[in-house]
């Protein structure tokens, strides 16, 4: 405090106490200024008060004491604000405090839905810190801000932005967002906090609090697997985080073999029929190799085969089940395939007739195999199904040559069996019997010959009886 004279002089000054101040000498007459050179912690510096010094000494009286107008000091006053980033939103729940210049907190509190006032506090420069932020905020970062001497409050702001968790769910080898799959996030004791349907974009959540979450996903997209739950941490960040879940899928190789061999068969023509809708999910044609149908969506299902290879036959449906796991699941359809056994027998004892020259030819007249018989059926494997010729081209001595025969390879894995039998000309009984026996036709055919013969011979005597 100071006392100064009407040209600036320091007529008096101290510092105020609990108790008044008292100043002795002053002149007579004059006028001063009390003012406040430095005000007290936490108030602000007061106006100024002028008084004029009274002559009260009269007739060797005691002097009467003086006063002049008390001077009252304002205390600062700081409001501050928490809100979030728009500024109009109080927000409760955030732990702050003031630090000083030398880092130490002079006034702790928790934010309320009203601001928070600080009254006293010292002229100077603050630092306004949040320790913990709201349930759905990140912590923001010190303010700076300075006390000034002044009555009028002062106002100073923090603000939180909230939280920001982007979620994706995509396909584990494309990195494409999925449609359909169901998550859930759940804190620590398992409550589910949120939940939603992928949409094949990313899935924003704000205001998660900082903390440890588990995204898990109870029901994947058609094709899909369900993935394992992912640990997520939310920081205390006003930046944006990410959490992706990847979903691997279901993988299903049909393979198309021979029955007997287990080699894989092409041009086998397959279909993937659903049960449920007996629609055709898939279909295509083999190249010998595992089929391979990815992204098929678990449930059951028909391989059925169309068309089979040459030389096999159409297999019975194979109904199988896709499972919604990422492990190969594998499908096999076998081909069994057609079995001719053609036999050469003698007519009249049924024996094993040799040395015949067979040839098979199919219904476009095209020669598909040519053999010489033995004594064992002619075994032909995988001829494909339809129309044959079998032709006999060189018949063995003592057998009259056989007709052709005409024939059908059906679908069936059963042996099926072709005879051609060939008339003996020689045998148990002999000449014309052995002939007429089996084939009743050809002592016609001998008779006609003879009547030739005579006419020949009628014919050359006549010429001879002419030329002479």
């Amino acid at each position: 405090m100071q006392i100064v004279d009407k040209s600036g002089n320091v007529a008096a000054q101290w510092v105020s106490k609990q108790a008044p101040h008292y100043v002795k000498g002053l002149n007579i007459g004059e006028t001063y200024t009390l003012k406040e050179a430095i005000p007290a912690s936490g108030y602000t510096t007061a106006k100024p008060i002028q008084f004029t010094v009274q002559d009260t000494d009269t007739n060797g009286k005691t002097v009467e004491l003086q006063k002049i107008p008390t001077m009252y000091d304002v205390p600062t006053t700081v409001v501050v604000h928490k809100t979030d980033m728009t500024g109009s939103k109080e927000i409760p729940g955030a732990h702050l405090e003031v630090l000083d210049g030398s880092n130490n907190a002079i006034e702790k509190w928790v934010s309320a839905k009203t601001p928070h006032t600080i009254t006293k506090l010292p002229i100077g420069t603050y630092t306004l810190s949040e320790t913990i932020a709201p349930n759905g905020y990140a912590r923001t970062t010190d303010v700076k801000f300075a006390v000034t001497d002044t009555v009028k409050p002062q106002n100073v702001k923090i603000q939180n932005d909230c939280t920001k968790v982007d979620f994706s769910k995509t396909d584990i080898t494309t990195g494409k967002d999925l449609i359909g799959a169901k998550l859930q996030v759940k804190d620590t004791t398992g409550k589910v906090l949120y939940s939603w349907t992928s949409d094949g974009s990313t899935h924003r959540i704000e205001g998660i609090s900082p903390g440890n979450y588990t995204l898990t996903e109870s029901s994947a997209p058609a094709g899909y697997v369900i993935s394992n739950s992912a640990a997520f941490t939310v920081n205390e960040t006003m930046d944006i985080q990410s959490v992706s879940m990847k979903d691997d899928y279901t993988k299903v190789d049909i393979n198309k073999i021979d029955a007997t061999t287990g080699k894989g068969l092409a041009n086998a023509h397959l279909q993937v029929i659903n049960v449920n809708t007996n629609h055709i999910y898939t279909e295509f044609d083999t190249d010998g190799t595992a089929h391979r149908i990815e992204r098929i969506p678990a449930g059951n299902y028909i391989l059925r085969e169309t068309e089979a290879p040459d030389g096999y036959l159409i297999s019975k449906d194979v109904p199988f089940a896709v499972k919604a796991i990422s492990k190969v699941q594998k499908i096999t359809m076998s081909d069994d395939y057609s079995k001719l056994d053609i036999y050469k027998l003698a007519s009249d004892d049924k024996t094993p007739v040799s040395n015949a020259q067979l040839q098979l030819f199919d219904k476009n007249n095209k020669m598909l195999n040519e053999w010489t018989t033995n004594s064992k059926p002619y075994r032909i494997n995988r001829l494909p199904l339809g129309n044959y010729r079998l032709h006999e081209d060189t018949v063995p001595n003592g057998f009259a040559k056989a007709r052709d025969i005409r024939f059908t390879i059906g679908n069936t894995g059963k042996v099926q069996k072709v005879t051609m039998y060939d008339a003996r000309i020689h045998g148990p009984v002999t000449g014309i019997l052995a002939i007429t026996k089996n084939y009743p036709f050809i002592p016609l055919v001998t008779c006609a010959i003879g009547i030739v013969v005579v006419l020949t011979a009628l014919g050359v005597i006549k010429k001879k009886k002419k030329r002479k």
